[in-house]
């Protein structure tokens, strides 16, 4: 008997109003005024990225927000670009053998030999969070959920991880200028993430963790890395994972980690970056409670 999915995933980042607003206010920032007399949708709007002008009109921006949950990408590359800390990274790949690609950054060097792919930490996370929501709810129709289980666990290292990518690249770059405030001293040496979290908040944005443990995003990543720690550290001797209890765990991406990231960024009075939007705005997970009828002795 063939199930039904269990978990169902939307295919949009954005509503149709919510992008809507988006790429309005990027389309502002960017430089163009809606004249009085028309609408955005009457206008045609030329962007402009690596010296090529192209046509669009508002409807297809606003698609491709609802898409990717970047409100204009054109505009966001521009702010990821400039970022103090992530800017200027971009990923590398190859199929030949014969080539050698090498990226060095705040003094960390990394050689490989193709075929192979390299790329920023972060993004790479980001997108794999995605990737393993979307098989998650792929494969929750099977009989046993084994396949669902294990890109569930595997979305919840890369959720962590993704946190910790976040601290370690300022840690990564302030080295390198030198830094050796105590406080920043003690962060390199912290291993336990929320305090890393509390000593970063007090290094880069002069603030502490008081400023943020109250919020649901503090609370939905608190729950993650609970979920992560015991799958890290196996104590108990079964992997047990509740259908229902998955899909609010996979919403978290939402707020746990994207969210947190925002309001982290926030405090330094920073934009937010790419990777940290298509995570805030990641398509919603439903439970789908289906009940199963018994098959007769005929298989009816």
């Amino acid at each position: 008997m063939n199930l039904p999915h269990f978990l169902k995933i939307e295919k949009y980042h954005l509503s149709r109003k919510e992008a809507e607003h988006a790429v309005e206010a990027a389309l502002r920032h960017y430089g163009y005024c809606k004249p009085i007399k028309e609408s955005w949708g009457e206008i045609d709007l030329t962007i402009t990225e690596n010296g090529q002008p192209e046509k669009f009109k508002f409807y297809q921006l606003v698609q491709e927000a609802r898409l990717s949950g970047i409100a204009l990408k054109v505009l966001q590359k521009e702010i990821d670009n400039e970022d103090p800390f992530f800017g200027g990274s971009f990923s590398l790949a190859t199929p030949n053998h014969q080539l050698e690609i090498a990226v060095n950054f705040a003094g960390n060097e990394k050689k490989l030999k193709g075929p192979c792919r390299i790329g920023p930490v972060e993004q790479e996370l980001a997108e794999d969070i995605l990737f393993y929501k979307q098989q998650v709810c792929e494969y929750s129709n099977s009989h046993d959920f084994s396949l669902s289980c294990r890109y569930y666990r595997s979305y919840i290292f890369s959720s962590i991880s993704l946190i910790e990518a976040f601290i370690n690249r300022h840690i990564q770059i302030f080295r390198t200028q030198g830094l050796e405030s105590p406080e920043f001293q003690q962060l390199e040496r912290e291993f336990k993430l929320e305090n890393k979290i509390d000593l970063w908040l007090k290094v880069f944005s002069q603030k502490s963790l008081s400023v943020i443990n109250f919020t649901k995003e503090w609370n939905d990543f608190k729950m993650l890395q609970k979920e992560r720690n015991m799958l890290t550290h196996a104590v108990e001797p079964f992997y047990g994972h509740q259908i229902n209890e998955i899909a609010n765990y996979l919403n978290f991406s939402r707020t746990g980690v994207g969210g947190l990231l925002t309001l982290l960024r926030r405090t330094q009075n920073l934009k937010s970056l790419a990777f940290m939007e298509r995570l805030r705005t990641a398509p919603k997970i439903t439970y789908e409670q289906i009940t199963l009828k018994a098959e007769n002795e005929n298989g009816e």
